[in-house]
């Protein structure tokens, strides 16, 4: 009786298991993470419209991230329009079908300003999106925008003095605004933290998809080079960058990776929720003074006074400080 009763309880937890991975249309649209988005939206319960409306929304509310240098608002929906459209006239749907993202504005976009962060390149729009780009537009992602970063993606603090909505300059970690989010791939990171996209593109050169991934409480990629075309990209060194996919959780990092590959795409049962993500930022009080998912050993902070000058790009009023001092230095570093 003993192994019947085992095979029992077996099959029930599996039952109940599969029942939990049902996935919910949450009161709040923009906790969803990439996978959860595309299964909602591939069931109906959800209209790519508004989603993309509801992540327009909340990046309206918070312009003190300086998380866009472009925001595509009137592209954006008319896409997730179309998304809606082709789904209810039953037209085949890749798997990011509808699901809005956001892009790093060293990668190109067509028809969207590249400026690398820097006003240099402010005019230059190219005609054609990246390859890992349209991968991903051709899998039905629709494209938020391009989000801000350090100069030239020269640097890890995402201070930025060319593009900023707000003060203090500099794109702000959402779990405590008077810290970074680290860089260069800030606006990406900080876009997914806030919850003002479920995931997007960065670009890792010395640590700039993991960076801004580890302070912002979500998940990031580096890739082996040559894993995905360098076409595209703005250039810091050939033989070190690449695109990489960032979001809440690494079970949408594989999604990604996997819709840019062509590689087998996870399953819906192993790439819902495999992990847990970092709570919503707007779910606490908004610190002042510390906070974060976890505080690192050394802590950074900046002059919320700070003005744009003509210093080098390079050069950054945060400052890094440690526990066991109360010296502070210059921190250099490159994306």
């Amino acid at each position: 009786m003993r192994p019947r009763s085992t095979i029992v309880a077996l099959t029930l937890a599996l039952a109940a298991a599969g029942c939990a991975s049902t996935v919910q249309r949450p009161a709040d649209l923009t906790q969803l993470g990439v996978a959860d988005a595309a299964r909602l939206i591939r069931d109906k319960q959800v209209t790519s419209a508004e989603l993309t409306q509801a992540y327009l929304a909340r990046a309206d509310a918070n312009p003190d991230l300086n998380v866009y240098i472009t925001l595509d608002r009137e592209r954006a929906l008319a896409a997730a329009r179309r998304a809606d459209a082709d789904l209810a006239a039953g037209k085949t749907v890749g798997h990011l079908h509808g699901v809005p993202l956001v892009v790093k504005d060293n990668t190109h976009v067509a028809g969207l300003p590249n400026t690398a962060g820097t006003p240099a390149l402010r005019g230059f729009v190219p005609t054609e999106s990246a390859p890992a780009v349209q991968k991903l537009v051709d899998a039905g992602a629709v494209i938020l925008g391009k989000t801000n970063m350090h100069e030239l993606a020269f640097g890890i603090s995402g201070y930025n003095e060319g593009f900023f909505t707000a003060r203090p300059i500099g794109t702000r970690n959402p779990y405590d605004r008077t810290r970074i989010a680290g860089g260069s791939s800030s606006g990406t990171g900080a876009a997914i933290g806030a919850r003002l996209a479920p995931g997007g593109l960065g670009s890792d050169t010395g640590g700039s998809v993991r960076i801004p991934a580890a302070l912002t409480g979500g998940a990031g990629l580096r890739p082996t080079i040559g894993r995905y075309s360098q076409d595209g990209v703005t250039p810091i060194a050939h033989s070190r960058d690449t695109v990489g996919p960032m979001a809440q959780t690494v079970a949408d990092v594989a999604l990604l990776d996997a819709v840019i590959t062509g590689g087998r795409v996870p399953s819906p049962r192993t790439s819902t929720r495999t992990s847990t993500p970092t709570p919503d930022p707007s779910s606490r009080a908004r610190s002042t003074s510390s906070g974060g998912p976890a505080r690192p050993w050394w802590r950074w902070t900046c002059r919320p006074s700070s003005k744009p000058t003509t210093r080098s790009a390079s050069r950054s009023p945060c400052t890094r400080r440690t526990t066991t001092s109360r010296r502070t230095s210059r921190s250099t570093g490159r994306g």
